[in-house]
């Protein structure tokens, strides 16, 4: 797992960790580890080196890493690993670059890969990290414009970088997949949520997420790369659309709407907290603008009655969520 943005995070198996970035003036190294089985945080110790935002973050052969980023001082080039099993860090070969802030990070098949970034100015220069022999090697450069604050994720054996700020001083939405094999880049369709900086990316088994971020406002949508081989979800970039789920179906209807309608869900096992909310294509939250009221059959199958009237002319979605995502539906507003 990777990660962009103030704070600097990674992934290992069921445990989610989170640090550094910046609240308020002071710039942070606290660590936290998110247990997803526990819904429960758990404070670890502060990340090696100074307190720093806009570093990186990344998980390989067993460790994670946080890195590089800005301090007080200036920008950082310092690596430091963290050891889940003794609970330490311990600082690795300075990345091979220029100190910078806003790189960008990803992990193929446990090689590591980081670029862009600034260091007072935009970049496009691309790194390799050997985890094993803790060593850094040149790789071709990235290829789109000189940027920051881009996003990336690397699955089913190859990477990828979209969006971010570049030497147009304009937030961008191309995208582009890297082949560690071949050490070479190739532009795809841009990225279908639009322009931004500092989204955010996760990936799950065979499928890579990629949301939020800002342009000219903050943005709370996610969208999913289906570059996959599973043989239920077609292989093209979309957004979360009827994304088929083991937990529940929804459906409303009509669909189309013109003002009320019909929420049936039907869940495969009982889920307590569950919330709903309505966004549009672009993320913005139209949760307040409609009235649901619940009525629970049973246990695992609930109908809602639905008033959007409020809602402006569009397509949207419906998601249903508790901590995890359970489910989403697009649906239409005449």
């Amino acid at each position: 797992a990777a990660s962009n943005g103030s704070t600097a995070s990674f992934t290992m198996g069921n445990i989610g960790f989170v640090g550094t970035g910046q609240g308020g003036d002071p710039f942070l190294n606290d660590f936290w580890a998110y247990d997803y089985t526990a819904n429960t945080w758990e404070l670890k110790p502060n990340v090696g080196g100074i307190d720093r935002r806009g570093g990186i973050g990344f998980s390989a052969n067993g460790k994670g890493y946080i890195g590089l980023g800005q301090d007080v001082a200036g920008y950082r080039k310092d690596l430091w690993q963290f050891d889940t099993t003794a609970n330490t860090w311990t600082q690795k070969a300075d990345f091979t670059g220029t100190a910078r802030r806003l790189a960008v990070s990803f992990v193929v098949d446990n090689r590591v890969f980081v670029g862009t970034g600034e260091d007072g100015g935009f970049k496009n220069d691309f790194y390799e990290y050997n985890a094993v022999s803790n060593s850094w090697i040149v790789r071709t450069d990235f290829g789109g414009s000189p940027r920051y604050g881009a996003v990336g994720f690397g699955v089913n054996g190859k990477g990828y970088i979209a969006c971010g700020y570049d030497t147009t001083l304009t937030n961008q939405s191309d995208f582009w997949e890297y082949d560690p094999i071949g050490d070479d880049w190739l532009q795809l369709d841009d990225f279908p949520g639009g322009k931004r900086a500092n989204a955010v990316s996760f990936v799950v088994d065979t499928l890579a997420f990629v949301g939020m971020g800002y342009d000219t406002s903050f943005m709370f949508d996610i969208w999913m790369w289906g570059d996959t081989v599973n043989p239920e979800i077609p292989d093209t970039n979309t957004a979360i659309n009827n994304l088929p789920s083991d937990l529940t179906s929804i459906n409303i209807y009509p669909n189309p709407i013109t003002s009320t309608a019909t929420i049936a869900i039907g869940l495969q096992e009982p889920v307590a907290g569950m919330q709903i909310k309505i966004i549009d294509m672009r993320g913005v939250d139209y949760t307040s603008s409609c009235t649901m009221h619940q009525e629970n059959i049973n246990p695992l199958n609930k109908n809602i009655a639905f008033d959007g009237w409020q809602l402006p002319p569009g397509m949207y979605q419906l998601i249903v969520y508790d901590k995890r995502l359970i489910g989403v539906k697009n649906f239409i507003k005449l």
